[in-house]
């Protein structure tokens, strides 16, 4: 990313991809399937745009509980978007 793009980024999005990275990180390095479901459903609350890191941790952990709970809160987001945000 250019400084230029970043610069024309709006204040928010800036915290955002910082909290969302510290987030990420955090999970992944984490050992305990608890702190990593929450994370996952902190990701949840931004919609689409936490998909991918919602993959990230999912990709990285070898517990199927974890695995289960990121895939479920993925087909939940998907599950709005095509009822129109509803359910």
């Amino acid at each position: 990313m250019s400084i230029a793009s970043v610069a024309a980024l709006p204040i928010w999005f800036l915290k955002w991809e910082e909290a969302r990275e510290t987030l990420v990180s955090l999970a992944v390095k984490s050992r305990f399937v608890e702190e990593r479901k929450k994370v996952i459903d902190a990701l949840a609350v931004y919609g689409e745009t936490g998909i991918p890191d919602i993959l990230k941790i999912v990709s990285k952990s070898v517990t199927g509980e974890v695995r289960t709970h990121g895939l479920a809160k993925i087909e939940g987001i998907e599950k709005r978007r095509d009822n129109g945000g509803h359910g």
